[in-house]
C-alpha cells in the first residue's frame, strides 16, 4: 500500500534488504547475474496510483559476456598445454558499484584471470580446430575507444591479442583468438560475434567456476 499519492519504485536481483539499492557492489568473479530496474521502468504510465496499482518490471543485464574461443591455426611447436589466461584493457572491469534506480555502474576497476598451471587445459591440435577457452561476466566502461586484452600462457609461452570495442550491457561478444606459432601473437580475426543476451541464448552458456580464479587475487 502506498504512503503517498504516488511512488517511483526500482528493483534489483539479487536482492538483499540490507543493501543500499544506490550502491550495489558487483563482483563479476562471484558468477551472479546482477539484474536491475531503474526508476520509471514499469506501468504505461510510470506512475503508481489506485488506477493502475500493479508494477511490471523489465530487468536488464548490469553485466556483458564475453567468450573466448581459441583457434589453432597451425601451431604445431609443443603440446598445446594452456596453463593460464588472462583478459583487461580499458573496456571493462571485474568489480564496481551499481545504481539500481539510474542504472548507472561506477568506479569499474580489476581484470580477469583464471590460472590453470595445476591442471592444464588441452588445446585443439588439428588445423582450424577451435576450443573455448573461457566465458565470464564484465562491466562495461563505455569508454569510446576502449581495448581489449586477451593473453593465453600456452606451452610456457605468454601470447597476447589487443583490440579496441565499447561494450555494452546486456550483450555477449565471441572473440575467437587465432594461433599460427612460431614467434607470432594470437589474432583477433573477423568472426567477432555479438549477440543479445536473453534466454534463448544464455541456456547454453556456463560460465566457468569462480573457485579457479583465486590466483590472481580477484
Amino acid at each position: 500500500a502506498l504512503a503517498k499519492d504516488s511512488a517511483h519504485v526500482s528493483a534489483y536481483h539479487p536482492f538483499d534488504k540490507a543493501i543500499d539499492p544506490t550502491a550495489i557492489a558487483m563482483d563479476c568473479t562471484k558468477g551472479i547475474d546482477y539484474l536491475y530496474a531503474p526508476f520509471k521502468a514499469w506501468t504505461s504510465s510510470h506512475i503508481l496510483s489506485y488506477l493502475d496499482p500493479y508494477v511490471h518490471l523489465t530487468m536488464k543485464h548490469a553485466q556483458a559476456v564475453i567468450i573466448v574461443k581459441y583457434v589453432n591455426d597451425g601451431y604445431t611447436g609443443g603440446n598445446n598445454k594452456l596453463t593460464k589466461f588472462e583478459a583487461s584493457g580499458t573496456s571493462f572491469g571485474s568489480v564496481g558499484e551499481l545504481n539500481s534506480t539510474t542504472g548507472v555502474t561506477t568506479n569499474i576497476s580489476g581484470i580477469y584471470g583464471h590460472d590453470m598451471s595445476a591442471s592444464p587445459k588441452n588445446l585443439p591440435t588439428a588445423n582450424t580446430d577451435t576450443m573455448v577457452v573461457d566465458t565470464f561476466y564484465v562491466l562495461p566502461t563505455k569508454i569510446a575507444n576502449g581495448t581489449l586484452t586477451f593473453k593465453l600462457t600456452i606451452d610456457g609461452k605468454e601470447i597476447s591479442a589487443t583490440t579496441t570495442k565499447v561494450l555494452e550491457s546486456g550483450y555477449i561478444y565471441y572473440y575467437p583468438l587465432r594461433y599460427k606459432g612460431d614467434s607470432k601473437d594470437l589474432i583477433i580475426n573477423s568472426g567477432v560475434q555479438i549477440i543479445p543476451w536473453n534466454s534463448d541464448v544464455m541456456g547454453n552458456i556456463q560460465i566457468i567456476s569462480t573457485d579457479l580464479y583465486k590466483s590472481l587475487g580477484l
